[in-house]
């Protein structure tokens, strides 16, 4: 059910609520909605803005809601539909809210083609579980609920829409479209044990009652349209405020709390309440193109130039400059070649080469060194790290090829600047420059970012760079198409096969580990299970070409670096030398 004031162009506050089979449903805040709610439910029903109800029986993808007539879609909500045991059921819902991608079905939730675990709070999005809802909220105010099952027993539609605990409904909202969905859902079922979809219109009535500003009554019985609890403490019935929650395939009594991440949850009567805390942002420069933003906004952007990675855009405290030029025979083979870090206000400048040389104000310097508010350090052959003391962490990486993962405290959301992003949870505004637009595309967004006007504006290309090769194009794209966009795997695969194009595929495949490592950044255990189920794609492509797969070196991922959380790459003895022809890191 959708709802929107009668004169606005954006939603004020909705929230989305599941009828009792599957079914979304978006309500406002402000019970007297009138006709400004929208919803669908049993078989096939839909109640427009307007007030009309509609059966429509399609079984494809839909448009239930979505933000129109603007240059940006804020949101857009969309449901799938199926027959199960002959009643319609949705077992999909898709939702993209202000740039992220949300997915339910019955037993997942993925978030930007991850799997989540719940609850989950991040980018603007929380989602969390209670004993009967799938909950998803977002910042922009649009909230869904998810009821995956429901049971009935009795098929009086007429009795039960117009029984006491009704009463007061009756008088609010007409209730004989109701009865006649009612009757329309019994009619197509089959068996009374396939007849739930009538609790979802008692529901759905239950719900409109009370947009409208009534009182609905229990209508729920131990023969109606029940609710069953598993007992998973094994002590019988408990009061509701006495309920436990269950995390990860925990159970967590009510008042328990755990903290995740970024993030902290407290079990309260059966429901998590979660918290969002000051977490720092992460922004990285891979693979000398792919930039991944403080707030998780991955594009790709093949430079020539040096270029404002990140600034502090109110109190100037730091100027985060990289260098990225061309190291091929195409515009796309792009390589890091300096990182820059500008303190005091140019007073003090530090250099790092991709050779592991550092620069003080131009002066090369052995290290370890302190210098005004920052120390540099070198923990071991593959990273060179520089930390300041006043919440700016660089952790450049040397081996294979220079990367850098930069890392901010909280003290500075909200205000950067530069191909990191402004870091405010927001992606959809990452884009924004100097004068305040917002750029529709990163190339255009990262030439703003130039500090040598004599260097040339990158084009836009549209063009796959995997699919330049003839002799590597069919393969390449089977392997891209097993991998998630946006993954890891994704990022090592461009690299590889834009970089050995005249080389044949199994001479491109065994450099995999030896030119990426899979260094990237992840999020600690869910990060590493996100990896790893790309790397489960990968293996059924491997399969499916005849290629030999080994499993156990695939498993061999450890943490590397000063910062555990940040990045990760494959342990020593999981990389063979490049004569064993291994697929990536994986085949030998």
């Amino acid at each position: 059910m959708l709802s929107k004031e009668p004169s606005a162009t954006v939603l004020s506050k909705v929230n989305i609520i599941q009828p009792m089979l599957t079914n979304p449903v978006i309500t406002p805040s402000n019970p007297a909605h009138n006709g400004r709610v929208c919803s669908t439910w049993g078989n096939f029903h839909f109640k427009t803005f307007d007030g009309d109800i509609f059966s429509f029986p399609g079984l494809c993808n839909y448009v239930f809601a979505s933000h129109c007539n603007t240059p940006y879609e804020d949101f857009n909500i969309q449901i799938r539909r199926v027959m199960v045991e002959n009643a319609p059921t949705i077992n999909r819902i898709i939702m993209k809210l202000e740039g992220v991608a949300a997915e339910l079905t019955k037993d997942v939730v993925m978030i930007n083609s991850n799997t989540v675990q719940l609850p989950y709070s991040q980018s603007g999005i929380t989602i969390e579980k209670s004993s009967i809802y799938v909950k998803v909220a977002s910042k922009m105010g649009i909230v869904l609920m998810w009821n995956e099952d429901d049971s009935i027993l009795d098929d009086i539609c007429q009795k039960t829409l117009t029984s006491s605990a009704f009463a007061e409904c009756n008088d609010l909202v007409d209730v004989r479209e109701y009865i006649m969905a009612c009757q329309d859902d019994l009619c197509r079922s089959e068996e009374s044990k396939n007849a739930s979809c009538i609790c979802d219109t008692f529901a759905e009535y239950s719900r409109q009652c009370a947009h409208a500003g009534g009182h609905p009554l229990n209508w729920r019985t131990s023969k109606l349209c029940r609710t069953v609890f598993d007992d998973i403490n094994n002590s019988g019935c408990i009061p509701q405020q006495q309920c436990s929650c269950v995390y990860n395939g925990n159970t967590y009594t009510t008042g328990t709390s755990f903290s995740e991440q970024c993030h902290s949850c407290t079990c309260n009567g059966g429901q998590w309440s979660c918290q969002d805390m000051s977490c720092p942002g992460i922004c990285s420069v891979e693979g000398g193109s792919h930039i991944s933003t403080y707030d998780k906004k991955h594009y790709d952007h093949h430079g020539d130039c040096t270029y404002v990675l990140s600034k502090d855009s109110k109190h100037e405290t730091f100027t985060i400059l990289v260098e990225l030029r061309k190291c091929g025979l195409t515009d796309t083979e792009t390589c890091l070649k300096t990182v820059t870090l500008n303190m005091n206000k140019g007073q003090t400048l530090i250099e790092v080469k991709p050779d592991g040389g550092v620069f003080v104000n131009s002066i090369y310097t052995q290290l370890p060194i302190s210098a005004a508010n920052a120390t540099v350090f070198r923990p071991s052959s593959f990273f060179i790290i520089i930390q300041t003391n006043f919440g700016v962490h660089l952790e450049i990486q040397i081996v294979p090829i220079m990367q850098v993962f930069v890392r901010l405290d909280p003290i500075f959301k909200d205000q950067t600047c530069g191909l990191c992003g402004n870091f405010n949870n927001i992606q959809t505004d990452d884009f924004q420059v100097i004068s305040g637009i917002i750029e529709g595309t990163a190339t255009a967004f990262a030439n703003t970012w130039k500090t040598q006007a004599t260097c040339p504006n990158i084009q836009q290309r549209f063009e796959n760079p995997c699919a330049l090769s003839i002799d590597n194009a069919q393969c390449s794209n089977g392997v891209m198409s097993g991998i998630p966009q946006r993954s890891v795997l994704e990022l090592a695969l461009f690299n590889i096969f834009v970089g050995d194009t005249d080389s044949g595929i199994e001479c491109t495949l065994s450099k995999f580990a030896n030119n990426t490592k899979l260094c990237g950044v992840v999020d600690m255990l869910e990060g590493r299970d996100a990896i790893q189920r790309d790397l489960d794609r990968l293996e059924r492509w491997a399969h499916a070409n005849c290629m030999k797969f080994n499993k156990a070196k695939s498993r061999s991922c450890t943490w590397v670096g000063a910062i555990p959380s940040m990045t990760t790459g494959w342990a020593e003895n999981g990389l063979k030398a490049e004569e064993e022809k291994d697929l990536g890191i994986l085949i030998d």
